[in-house]
Formats: structure tokens, C-alpha cells, sequence
């Protein structure tokens, strides 16, 4: 919705993005993205479902852009096949036979315009295209959608890198997991308050102490480990947090 904050996730957010989701293709685990908040509006759209995301904009638009920039990469690359299996996660059907984009925002209107455009362009054409000419001609305001131009570029440069890997990642990116809140209009900025604002964080030792469990192998080994991380944490008390801080 127009009244959300724009698009401002930066290279740090997306780098962390592209590393979760390559380890993801690796590990050959989904990732979790967390919980996403959504309206379901009463009105449709020919035959299709529409829902308002109150909050997951941020995530919802990084993951639509770093998709778009695999399926650059497959119409450079002439992978059509690869490219016709990943366009549904972008465009849906409607009941008239129309393409619907599946993501949009009103507040970035050049993200309609990437799409559509990969749509379009054929695997001639985009040999010959630079990606900042690509989304340049693209583009219909700068001011408001520099952003998505950049994340673009950034996942096309990166992606680069990882050609011979690309249907790993997209499966990696389309197979992610998340918690689906549907809420009430009432209730649905209190939903985001809460998880936003409410309850306590956690400290960055238990962070790391979740994530040394979830990937311990085999399975079997994690009470082994629990229990020497226990006496650890028991021998150092409220120390831990400086003990993981330094070392």
C-alpha cells in the first residue's frame, strides 16, 4: 500500500539475502524468512485473490528483483525452458487469460515495468543488453526507483559468479519457507506492532548457540553438544556475552 515506507533495503540486506539463499541451495534446506503479515481485500481480481502485506514489503521486494535478475540471466544465456518454469512465480493467470504481476507496489511503479520487460525481451535481444541498460530503459522514476535498479544490478553481478548454479538458486529463492499471517484489517497493525516492537531479543550467544544446533550432523549428536555448550554457559554466567563477543 502507497502508505508503507518506501524501498530501502541496502547491499549489506541483500548481500545477507544471496548468502542465506546460496547456503540454502547447498545444504539443499529451505530457508526461513520469517513471518509475513497480509489482508486479504475483498475485492478480485479477475478471479485472483488479492492480498495487502502490511508487513514482509522489504523481503517480498527483494525477492521479486533477485528473481527477476535469475531470469535475466536465463534469457542472456537462452535458457527459455529454465525461464518459462520460474515466470510463474512473477506473473499469475487470470480468469480472462491475462498476465496479473503477482507483486507490485504502488510506490515503485518501475518494478511493473522490469517485469513486464523481461517478459518481453527476447534471448537475442538480451545477449546484446548491459543490465544497466536493460533497466535504464526500464526505468520510470529515478528519483523513487534508484533502489530497484541497484538491488537489480547488485543480484545480476552476483549471479555472475554463479551461472552454473543458477537453477540451484532459484529453486533455493522460490522454495523458501515463512510463517503466513492473514489478518483482520482491526487487527493486523497490531499483529506488526507486536512483532516488531514486543517481547524480548535475543542475546547474540543465543543466536549462535541456535545456529550451531541447527546444523550440527547427524541429528543425534545435538544433545552432545547442548550439553557442552550448557556447561559452558553455566561456568561463565552473564559473562558469555563478552566470552562470545571477543573470541
Amino acid at each position: 500500500p502507497r502508505n508503507q515506507r518506501k524501498y530501502d533495503w541496502k547491499e549489506e540486506n541483500w548481500n545477507d539475502l544471496f548468502n542465506d539463499v546460496v547456503l540454502a541451495s547447498d545444504r539443499k534446506k529451505p530457508h526461513f524468512i520469517g513471518s509475513i503479515v497480509l489482508i486479504t481485500e475483498e475485492a478480485k481480481l479477475e478471479g485472483l485473490d488479492c492480498l495487502t502485506i502490511i508487513d514482509g514489503q522489504q523481503r517480498m521486494m527483494t525477492i521479486t528483483v533477485f528473481l527477476a535478475a535469475i531470469m535475466f540471466h536465463f534469457k542472456k544465456l537462452g535458457l527459455i525452458k529454465e525461464f518459462d518454469k520460474t515466470k510463474d512465480h512473477l506473473k499469475a493467470t487470470a480468469s480472462n487469460g491475462n498476465s496479473v504481476q503477482i507483486f507490485d507496489a504502488d510506490n515503485h511503479p518501475s518494478l511493473k515495468a522490469l517485469i513486464n520487460g523481461l517478459f518481453d525481451i527476447s534471448c537475442e535481444d538480451a545477449k546484446t543488453k548491459t543490465v544497466n541498460g536493460f533497466f535504464n530503459d526500464k526505468i520510470i522514476s529515478k528519483q523513487k526507483d534508484k533502489c530497484i535498479g541497484d538491488c537489480f544490478k547488485f543480484y545480476f553481478e552476483k549471479l555472475q559468479e554463479k551461472q552454473e548454479s543458477l537453477t540451484k538458486i532459484r529453486d533455493a529463492l522460490v522454495g523458501m519457507i515463512y510463517v503466513k499471517i492473514v489478518a483482520e484489517e482491526e487487527d493486523s497493525y497490531t499483529i506488526f506492532e507486536i512483532l516488531n516492537t514486543r517481547g524480548q531479543s535475543l542475546e547474540d550467544h543465543d543466536l549462535l548457540k541456535n545456529y550451531i544446533m541447527q546444523h550440527i550432523e547427524p541429528i543425534a549428536n545435538r544433545d552432545e553438544v547442548k550439553k557442552v555448550w550448557d556447561e559452558m554457559d553455566t561456568k561463565l554466567g552473564k559473562s558469555i556475552r563478552v566470552f562470545v563477543r571477543h573470541y
